[in-house]
Formats: structure tokens, C-alpha cells, sequence
């Protein structure tokens, strides 16, 4: 088994409620700073692609079977050119706006996964929504015409997002550069509840992203003025939340604002914004994993090394995956076997010279660092066949990762 990268990454889990309690509307729409009104009579339209695609964000923002039927209900608000989707879990909460034709301004809640599912299944085109007196909504297109339930808009949680002490303008793409460099890496054992999210945090001139499941670590970092980080805390987002933030940052390379508190994030973006408590619970000085003054250095085809991980892996152990890497002069062999699947070798050219080093890998997690590597080369520095090893990305200066060996 691999060694833990820190032994003190067991954090406790927090209990305490969400503070995201109260609705926040533009200072024009309806409701504003005042109780959100019963069913409303609502009449609008709006084009297919658009309203399914902020529908697949708010449903999978909100619980499909939560404890209080409200919270599985997406809030509709439709008032002069537009419609707002706001959805929550009382951790998380999503807000986006889309053009739409007002027939007639107002504001229902109707159960999003539902909705989103009906959507999806409509031709292209523009798609008819207007509540009646009954309760429900009727939601049409062409001749196909559903009926859905509906429950008050004023029983929905109010969410205010507070204005937060800190903030920082990013390129969307680089922050999701930074996400996507690391986020495989997060823990998903309940029981280290601070390993389960990316941990962002102020170093010098840049502004870090990190992740680690205490087997291997993930690191990625922004170059940010020194003085645009001032007072910037140290913050953990959760996995859920940064599953959603990739969804919302994919499509996008405009500049967006992220605002932190201690216990709060907040991410704006053209046409809305999304919110999310953070996790609580210390993360572990990582730096220490990253290991210094590492004597042997190989480096290689990325592909090179991808495939014959792919390939020798597969008669590791389910067990104990482990693969055995043995590097001698500009030579890596790689080897495996098991009492299920048998055995297996592969023999790749190397640039490496010095001693023979010999040491055992998870082929998976190896596979998972080739995969992020963007260059066609991947560099591998070793102290030793025990302590943790560097990989790095020659074409990429801006990312470590770092794997514990695992015993042969």
C-alpha cells in the first residue's frame, strides 16, 4: 500500500447549516428586497437550447429527492426581457439568466428535474411557458403540451448572497485551467472530509490550487500580483461545487469576479452567479510532500509511458495495484504480475543516466498525471525507490504533481 503523503489530513466535518437563506433578485425584478409573492400568473417564451442547457446546470445543482419538496423545485422568474433560473441545496445556489419573451412577469417554482427531462425531449424551437389558475404550468410546444405541478415561489428559500471581503478578477479559462489540473486528485473518503475539494490559497505572486487524496498530490498555480492577493484567505471548495464551477466555466473566456470569505465562496459571471459554502477543517501542509534535492531525472515520451502503463497494468493485482519500474541507463522496464492474470513486460527508450532505481507505481495513478501532461514529454524526478516522486510537464511550468511509490 502507498504511504500517506501527511498523516494529519484527517479533518473533522463540519455541522452547522447553510448560511445561504435569503433570495437575492436584481433591484427591477420582482420581489426585491421584499417576500416573494404566492403563484403568480406567468406567461413566456423562450428557445429550447438555451433554457435546456441552464436547466442541466440547475439540476444537477439541486437534490433529485430532497427532504422538503421545495428544494427540489428550480424558481422561475420571468419579468421584462429575460427569465431567471435560481436553484439550491441550502450549500450551493445557481443563478442564471436567459433572453426570453415576457408575455406576462412572474414568478413559480416547479420541480427541476421534471422540467429539465421534459425539455430535453421537445423538438428545437421556441418552447411556451404560463402558469394557470389550477397550480400547474403548462409547458408547450407546437402541438405537445405538458401539465406540470407547481408549488408557492413564496415557500422557496430566500438566498442573499452577501457581499464577500475578498475578490479577484480571472480569465474563466484559467481558472478552469487550474481546476482541471488538479481536481482528479481530490479525496472522495468521507472520513477526510477536507481532502474532499481543491484547496486555493495565496503564494507569493500567485494564487494556488491544490489537491490530494494523501496517495498523490495535484498542484496548479495562477501568476496573480502580489498586492491583487492581499488579505486572500485560505480556502477549500468542496467537490460538488467544483464539479458545477466546471460546467459553468467550459463555454466561457471572459473575466470573471471569485469572492471569498472564510466560510463562503462566490463566483459572478455574465448572466448570473453561483454561491457555495466552504468546507471546514484544516488542510495539510502539503508542501512538505513536495519533495526536494531529487538526484535521478527521466524523461520520456508521455504516450510512450501512458501505453505501456495501460498495458502492463493489466495483469496487476485488483488488490494491489502496483506496477514495478526499474530505470538503468536510458532504459525503463516495466513489470507486473499476479497469480489471477499472470505476467508482463515492457522495455522503453529513456533519457536517464545513473545508477539502476527501482520502485513500484500505481499504474492508475501514473495514468491519471499522463493524462494532464499537455506536452509530448513528461518528466520524472526520484530521490530514491521510497520517497515521493515529481512528475512534471516540460511544456507547463505551472503544474507539479507528486505520487507516493507503492511497496513491490
Amino acid at each position: 500500500m502507498e504511504a500517506p503523503l501527511n498523516a494529519s489530513m484527517i479533518a473533522r466535518r463540519h455541522s452547522e447549516t447553510s448560511g445561504l437563506n435569503h433570495v437575492s433578485h436584481d433591484p427591477e425584478r420582482v420581489g426585491a428586497g421584499q417576500p416573494i409573492p404566492h403563484r403568480t400568473i406567468m406567461h413566456v417564451s423562450v428557445e429550447k437550447s438555451r433554457f435546456l442547457k441552464v436547466l442541466g446546470h440547475q439540476q444537477s445543482v439541486i437534490e433529485r429527492r430532497g427532504s422538503t419538496p421545495i428544494l427540489t423545485h428550480v424558481l422561475l422568474e420571468a419579468v421584462g426581457d429575460s427569465m431567471s433560473l435560481m436553484g439550491t441545496d441550502l450549500e450551493m445556489s445557481l443563478v442564471e439568466v436567459i433572453p426570453a419573451l415576457v408575455h406576462q412577469s412572474g414568478m413559480i417554482t416547479v420541480p427541476v428535474h421534471l422540467l429539465h427531462d421534459i425539455v430535453r425531449k421537445l423538438p428545437e424551437g421556441q418552447i411556451v411557458l404560463n402558469t394557470l389558475p389550477d397550480g400547474v404550468i403548462r409547458v408547450a410546444s407546437g402541438t405537445i403540451e405538458f401539465n406540470v405541478p407547481t408549488l408557492d415561489a413564496v415557500d422557496f428559500p430566500q438566498i442573499h448572497p452577501k457581499a464577500l471581503p475578498f475578490s479577484l478578477k480571472i480569465q474563466a479559462n484559467h481558472f478552469k485551467k487550474i481546476i482541471d489540473d488538479t481536481r482528479f486528485a481530490m479525496s472522495n473518503e468521507e472520513a477526510r472530509y477536507s481532502l474532499n475539494g481543491i484547496y486555493f490559497h495565496p503564494c507569493g505572486d500567485t494564487w494556488r490550487a491544490v489537491a490530494t487524496d494523501a496517495h498523490r498530490l495535484a498542484l496548479s498555480w495562477l501568476p496573480v500580483p502580489a498586492a491583487d492577493l492581499m488579505a486572500a484567505p485560505n480556502v477549500i471548495v468542496g467537490r460538488k461545487a467544483i464539479s458545477e464551477l466546471c460546467k459553468l466555466l467550459a463555454e466561457s473566456s471572459a473575466e470573471i469576479d471569485v469572492s471569498f470569505s472564510n466560510q463562503q465562496m462566490m463566483f459572478s459571471f455574465a448572466g448570473g452567479h453561483f454561491s457555495s459554502r466552504l468546507l471546514e477543517g484544516q488542510f495539510p501542509d502539503y508542501q512538505q510532500a513536495i519533495p526536494e534535492g531529487h538526484p535521478h531525472r527521466i524523461e520520456m515520451d508521455v504516450k510512450d509511458l501512458e501505453h505501456a502503463m495501460a498495458r502492463v497494468g493489466m495483469v496487476s493485482s485488483e488488490r494491489q495495484r502496483v506496477i514495478k519500474l526499474v530505470f538503468s541507463d536510458n532504459t525503463l522496464t516495466l513489470s507486473a504480475h499476479s497469480q489471477q492474470y499472470g505476467s508482463a513486460q515492457e522495455t522503453l527508450s529513456v533519457t536517464y543516466a545513473g545508477a539502476e532505481l527501482i520502485l513500484g507505481l500505481n499504474p492508475k495513478y501514473v495514468l491519471d498525471i499522463c493524462q494532464h501532461i499537455k506536452g509530448e514529454n513528461i518528466v520524472m524526478l526520484f530521490k530514491d525507490g521510497l520517497s515521493p516522486a515529481l512528475f512534471q510537464d516540460p511544456s507547463d511550468s505551472t503544474v507539479h504533481y507528486v505520487l507516493m511509490p507503492t511497496r513491490i
